[in-house]
């Protein structure tokens, strides 16, 4: 599949989206990620190939990507990323099979729980638009911790789940997703299935809590990482 650049918007500090046309019909679920390839020049030995998480909805009609840009930390790929222009095509682009074995929120009779970390709103952001786009109320709480008090599509999810009685968000700023908060949860959802998004770290401590602390069954605990080791590049 290929892609064709549109646009670069400012999210964050040091925080972008990337907006493309597919050239093909393209049909994706909420929460899904993209594997692409970017053959370049001056390649570094961190290669060309990455994977990132659709921060659009479906309902949008385009594709988007939203990543951290370090400049004198980036990699070739990222740099060459982002000198595209508009017009300028990703012609190796792919859905992997499976995709959607992480975020699982079609079911409009389930509560959901999002845990989620800095970058790893990105899929969030893309489920919570859909949902908002299709005038669905989405059942649940979103959990979204960050280094500092500049978070990622802050203004723009507050905004949507005003229009959502049954969702709300919880910011953590300086402190951590526990085992009391999310024992607390507990008490106030039925069931719910829990969807965690951020670094492996992060991933590895939601895990824990919920499923050797807590006792979760693990069917309903989703997870998407962005790697053992995962830097900014």
């Amino acid at each position: 599949m290929e892609l064709v650049f549109k646009e670069m918007k400012k999210e964050a500090q040091n925080a972008y989206s990337l907006i493309f046309e597919p050239n093909s019909e393209f049909k994706w679920n909420a929460g899904e990620y993209l594997e692409i390839k970017m053959p370049h020049s001056n390649e570094d030995d961190r290669g060309i190939e990455r994977y990132f998480s659709i921060s659009a909805a479906p309902s949008e009609g385009v594709v988007m990507i939203t990543t951290r840009f370090f400049e004198n930390e980036a990699s070739s790929f990222k740099k060459a990323l982002f000198e595209l222009k508009t017009g300028d095509k990703l012609e190796n682009v792919k859905k992997p099979e499976n995709n959607d074995s992480f975020f699982n929120a079609n079911n409009p009779n389930r509560e959901y729980i999002f845990l989620t970390a800095g970058i790893g709103i990105t899929p969030v952001r893309s489920v919570i638009k859909e949902y908002h786009l299709n005038k669905r109320d989405l059942k649940g709480i979103l959990l979204y911790a960050n280094r500092d008090d500049e978070y990622i599509f802050g203004e723009e999810l507050e905004r949507m789940t005003n229009d959502m009685p049954e969702f709300s968000i919880q910011k953590y700023h300086g402190k951590r997703i526990n085992k009391e908060v999310l024992e607390k949860l507990l008490k106030e959802y039925d069931n719910p299935i829990f969807n965690i998004s951020g670094t492996y770290d992060f991933n590895m401590q939601m895990k824990d809590i919920l499923l050797n602390q807590l006792k979760i069954d693990s069917s309903n605990v989703k997870s998407s990482s962005f790697g053992k080791g995962y830097s900014q590049s």
